[in-house]
């Protein structure tokens, strides 16, 4: 029983530290030097929003997926290690039910029988 609870424990721990890491993954944006930038006019306006953007939005998706399915899979790893818990407590609930029986039986065979005294 020990054992699972340390390998269920283990397993938590790795899910936790695989969702950490795709977070901060995902939250990672490389700086942006002035040299990169869209050139700006001086005397105008400067360039539209949309000027030095093409589909933005596409290019969050894949990291989008990348914490959509970690998260999920963090949640049904959770699931799976909470039900083979729970069975194994269950399981163990019975075994201590029926040893309790076991030990009532027996304590009843063994019981003198009442005498009245003189």
């Amino acid at each position: 029983m020990r054992h699972i609870a340390m390998q269920s424990s283990r397993l938590a721990v790795a899910l936790a530290l695989a969702l950490c890491a795709a977070l901060a993954a995902s939250a990672y944006t490389p700086p942006v030097f002035a040299s990169e930038s869209a050139p700006v006019e001086v005397g105008g306006r400067g360039p539209s929003p949309q000027a030095g953007v093409e589909s933005e939005g596409e290019s969050e998706l894949p990291w989008l997926f990348a914490v959509f399915f970690v998260t999920w899979a963090a949640f049904f790893g959770y699931a799976f290690v909470m039900s083979k818990r729970q069975r194994e407590l269950k399981r163990e609930i019975d075994a201590l039910v029926r040893a309790l029986a076991l030990r009532d039986a027996e304590k009843d065979e063994t019981k003198p029988e009442d005498t009245p005294i003189a």
